[in-house]
């Protein structure tokens, strides 16, 4: 039986009733044939689309209105209208337009359409096959229709053929036609009855898509916006309820008219739909799609098609489920092909997935190891519960007491079948969670699990993977569980036992073996030494030959190494892989190119921190630093991740198992496990503790009992390695520098007693020496001067003067190639560059180069308002004190690269010099200026601008003469008092300053007072500090 069929879609019929009927009047009369009879007037419509897998039985309304129509067809015919009828009525005679010719032959199309579904339907209901009187009587409707109606249905479209499947790829079905026939019209008793689906059940209510739904897919824009897979499904289809919600609405708008509003379709989550509901979802979208003839159609059906095929479609169905999303969203937004597999977003999808499904296990796994080492502690203390320590000494005593359980404690777990390698806790919110970690499966399903631990070299056959590290795992769980850190830190445990992912996206599709660098080409020996001692060390496995390698471990990378000096042991060597190299990543991307370094964060002690540790403690504390030994190169390596980090030299390949240095990921993954040491410590009472990378500050200070009599310390060096050898935590003891008022940390000395902190006698012996090589060379290189700039803005963090004092040199920078075939051409130093250089030398060979610490000063309550013009000045007012002050700006004021930014800063100069006239010392004070860009200038203590960081400079030389804090705000120019002042607009109600002012004599030029508005204003040159 032949299937009603559509071979254009049906337009938007937006014309009037008549005008339709007009149009057909006029169709019959240009083909000089008797035409189809115009439907019977309905009211205006809205776009047409098909109601999907409807209920199966004729609405009562549709039955009245086949009655009302055969009652008209037997009524008599209408008499002719008189001529003056006619001229009342009709319009002229004109030639018809392409559009309406459309809309002429898209009206005949519906019309054959819903007379060949009445004719199928009447068939069906009798129990008749289609013979070929049938045929014939079907072919009467259209024997007399326009030749292009008869062509266009002579071949049925191939999503009615009824030898094909309605949707490739999809189940197939009893049903002969997925979607039902279009119906037209708005309400609900507009819609035609559809196909009689055998073996469907239908639902409650009708199973249709929403008008809101419809519009995305069949309006202007055919389907340009999201739409979640939820409205498609029978869920939502048979709740009649949520529809509702989806109505377009008639509002008021802001000009009080009414308005019409589309409903908007809210974001619906997908990660609940079921693998049936999926389906059904493809099949409803699917003949709705080809029912409403949508261009995009075939390419849907065959991004199922595509879904479906996949051979872990329905075992991975969650990362199928989120592929879609995304294929679909970016369709949407870039025009991508869904019928070619998108491999960036399944390999993005397939991150996610794999990590949630490990997650899973994992929870499973740490949570019976939890509750195997509760049940042998309870054990071990005949159930007694120990309380949580109140101080540090009781749980420092605690601890000798009742040693945290080894290894052997905790019964050993066989290898999972499946592991998140690096996070796994139902609650953890750590920024590990969001890193790439795939693990693979196997042929029996299960997941890939490094080989048994050994420090021997393997030179066997056998895959020399494997995972090593000094920290005992057990030892981590127990402790974090003790202390109630585990679901924080539930990563660590687990990337200690089966190692940490470097988070590279891919697998290496090809050996890739890069010739090392110069600087270790120079070095054989330090790379000779440093090779075997890894290998003693058992970090790494080898020497292997090329093709043994390939055989063992598959394809691999060796990145190129290098030999840099070691900054903080000179005449020693560090050994690096250039994981960055190729720089421009082609023809194969380098492995640093495939990490995320946003998936690798960890906490960090920053010179704020430590100065604000001091500034609350008392004089009497003291700080230890200590260093864990090669920190990097106790971190284990997953071993899916170890052919990216393979060595070559001489000809020879060794398989490294632990971070290396060089690899962006290095410094969080070991970041990450010094977080949870940190957070160990401070929960034991050990704190205030800060870290970079891997050098640990720890603070003490004295305590006093309820007399108010000094007590001894808590703890002591002993007490902290005693908590780092239960984890296996390597300190480095020859690096520890015991608890002293005076200590080390980010290459400064700081002085708790005395409340400073300096540059060290070497570290301003090295950066003297960078200087005065720098000022003796006629021409200089890029990396020459940022090496330097990188010191000088290092040395300005003790030197808060010299923060404006390496704009010169950064400009000086700016002026370079960044090119890195341009890193050896040279320029001569500019004489701003030159200045600054010149500053930081006399600093630096002073006796004594740094900063006293000192709280902010309290603060005054005072507020004054500043700005600038171009068209007149500056303008300052103190509303405290009613007062105002107006400058004027010479002509010659804005050239040489001052602009209204200088001419702001200046404003705010003269606002400072007009505070201190008044007194002010020891204060903090607020100002309020309207220029974002001179308010992030004061905040950071550097302008790029030239002429502004001179007066900036000046500003700071007089805040730290005075002992005066500014805290700048913004205010909009509508709000500021003194926009007006710094336009020549005197405020009525305001008096001028009565004080006087001085300013620096490079202003002199520039700033004129003005009479009776200004205060008594002179010009010196400003104290250098």
């Amino acid at each position: 039986m032949e299937r009603p069929t559509q071979s254009q879609p049906i337009r938007d019929l937006q014309d009037s009733p008549q005008l339709n009927h007009e149009i057909v009047r006029q169709t019959n009369q240009a083909h000089a044939v008797p035409a189809v009879p115009p439907p019977a007037a309905r009211p205006r419509r809205a776009a047409s689309a098909a109601p999907v897998l409807q209920a199966t039985f004729v609405p009562p309304s549709r039955m009245a209105r086949r009655q009302n129509e055969r009652r008209r067809s037997q009524s008599p015919p209408p008499p002719p209208t008189t001529p003056r009828e006619t001229s009342r009525v009709r319009s002229p005679q004109r030639s018809r337009s392409a559009q309406e010719l459309r809309q002429i032959r898209d009206l005949q199309l519906e019309r054959i359409a819903f007379l060949r579904a009445e004719l199928q339907l009447a068939e069906r209901e009798a129990g008749l096959t289609h013979s070929s009187a049938t045929l014939s009587a079907a072919d009467q409707h259209t024997k007399d229709a326009a030749p292009e109606v008869r062509t266009a249905l002579a071949q049925p479209p191939i999503h009615v053929d009824p030898i094909r499947s309605p949707v490739a790829g999809l189940p197939t079905t009893n049903s002969d036609f997925i979607a039902g026939s279009i119906y037209a019209g708005d309400s609900y008793a507009e819609r035609k009855r559809p196909p009689i689906i055998p073996g469907l059940v239908g639902n409650r209510e009708f199973a249709y898509i929403p008008d809101s739904v419809r519009r995305m897919f069949t309006g202007s824009n055919s389907w340009s916006t999201e739409v979640s897979l939820w409205y498609f499904s029978d869920e939502y289809a048979a709740n009649p309820s949520k529809h509702g919600r989806l109505n377009d609405t008639i509002v008021l708008n802001a000009d009080n008219q009414l308005e019409h509003r589309r409903a908007e379709l809210p974001k619906l989550d997908e990660s609940t739909i079921t693998i049936p509901q999926f389906i059904r979802c493809w099949q409803r979208i699917a003949g709705f799609l080809h029912a409403i003839d949508h261009p995009d159609s075939h390419a849907w059906d065959a991004h199922v098609k595509l879904m479906m095929g996949q051979p872990d479609f329905f075992e991975a169905f969650p990362k199928w489920r989120a592929y879609c999303g995304l294929v679909r969203r970016r369709a949407l937004q870039e025009g991508i092909d869904p019928r070619v597999l998108q491999t960036h977003i399944l390999n993005e999808v397939t991150v996610t997935y794999e990590r949630e499904l490990m997650r899973a296990e994992a929870r499973r796994v740490v949570l019976e190891e939890l509750d195997a080492a509760k049940r042998n502690h309870s054990h071990t203390h005949n159930n007694r519960s120990t309380p949580d320590p109140t101080t540090a000494t009781t749980m420092l005593q605690r601890n000798r007491q009742h040693q945290i359980p080894g290894p052997k404690s905790v019964g050993r777990l066989g290898a999972p079948t499946s592991i998140c390698f690096l996070c796994g806790s139902m609650s953890h919110i750590s920024t590990a969670c969001d890193k790439p970690y795939i693990a693979t499966r196997n042929d029996k399903g299960g997941w890939s699990i490094a080989a048994p631990l050994t420090t021997r070299r393997n030179n066997a056959t056998t895959d020399p993977r494997r995972v090593i590290t000094p920290l005992l795992p057990e030892a981590w769980t127990s402790m974090l569980l003790s202390l109630g850190l585990l679901p924080k830190f539930c990563d660590i445990p687990s990337g200690l036992r089966y190692g940490f992912r470097l988070g590279t996206s891919s697998s290496p599709i090809s050996t890739t073996i890069h010739d090392n660098h110069l600087s270790a080409k120079n070095n054989p020996l330090a790379v000779h030494k440093y090779i075997n001692d890894e290998l003693t060390n058992g970090r790494y496995s080898g020497p292997f030959s090329l093709s043994t390698l390939n055989t063992l471990i598959g394809h691999f990378r060796a990145s190129p190494l290098g030999v840099v000096d070691k900054s903080s042991s000179p005449g020693s060597f560090r050994i690096i892989q250039d994981f960055s190299y190729p720089r421009d990543s082609k023809p194969i991307p380098s492995v640093n190119s495939e990490i995320n370094p946003e998936l690798f964060n960890c906490e960090w002690g920053f010179f704020q921190d430590v100065r604000e540790i001091m500034l609350r403690l008392p004089r009497t504390a003291e700080a230890a630093t200590f260093d864990v030994d090669a920190a990097y190169r106790r971190m284990p390596v997953h071993p899916e991740d170890q052919p990216h980090i393979v060595v070559h030299w001489q000809g020879k390949f060794y398989l490294d198992h632990c971070v290396p240095f060089g690899a962006t990921s290095s410094n969080g993954i070991f970041g990450r496990c010094g977080d949870a040491m940190l957070h160990i410590m401070k929960t034991q009472g050990i704190e205030p503790v800060v870290k970079w990378v891997d050098d640990f500050c720890i603070f003490r200070s004295p305590t006093r009992d309820g007399s108010g009599s000094t007590q001894p310390f808590q703890y002591t060096e002993d007490d902290i390695y005693a908590l780092a050898e239960k984890l296996g935590w390597p300190w480095k003891k020859a690096k520890t520098r015991p608890f002293n008022h005076l200590f080390t940390y980010l290459g400064f000395e700081w002085d708790i007693q005395d409340q400073s902190v300096s540059i060290p006698d070497t570290k301003k012996t090295k950066f003297l020496a960078k200087c005065q090589a720098w000022q003796a060379a006629s021409s200089v290189t890029l990396q020459v001067t940022e090496s330097l700039l990188g010191s000088l803005i290092h040395c300005a963090l003790a030197v808060p003067a010299g923060r404006s004092r390496v704009v010169g040199i950064a400009r000086f920078t700016s002026t370079f190639s960044h090119a890195f075939s341009d890193r050896f051409v040279t320029k001569k130093p500019s004489s701003r560059a030159k200045e600054d250089v010149s500053w930081w030398t006399t600093q630096l060979q002073a006796r004594w180069c740094g900063s006293i610490l000192k709280p902010p000063p309290p603060h005054s309550g005072t507020e004054l308002y500043m700005d600038a013009s171009t068209s007149f000045g500056i303008g300052v007012v103190w509303p405290q004190k009613l007062r105002f002050g107006i400058w004027s700006l010479s002509k010659d004021s804005f050239r040489a690269g001052r602009d209204i930014g200088w001419a702001e800063m200046v404003a705010i100069e003269i606002a400072l010099s007009i505070v201190i006239s008044y007194g002010t010392r020891n204060s903090t004070v607020t100002f309020h200026s309207d220029n974002q860009g001179v308010i992030g200038a004061l905040r950071a203590g550097r302008s790029r601008n030239d002429q502004q960081n001179l007066v900036l400079q000046r500003i700071i030389e007089a805040q730290h003469s005075h002992n005066i804090q500014i805290v700048i705000q913004y205010v909009s120019t509508d709000l500021n008092h003194a926009d007006g002042p710094s336009r020549g607009i005197a405020p009525p109600e305001l008096l001028a300053f009565d004080t006087s002012v001085t300013l620096d004599n490079a202003l002199a030029r520039f700033v004129k007072p003005l009479s009776g508005m200004t205060p008594q204003t002179s010009f010196t040159p400003a104290q250098k500090l």
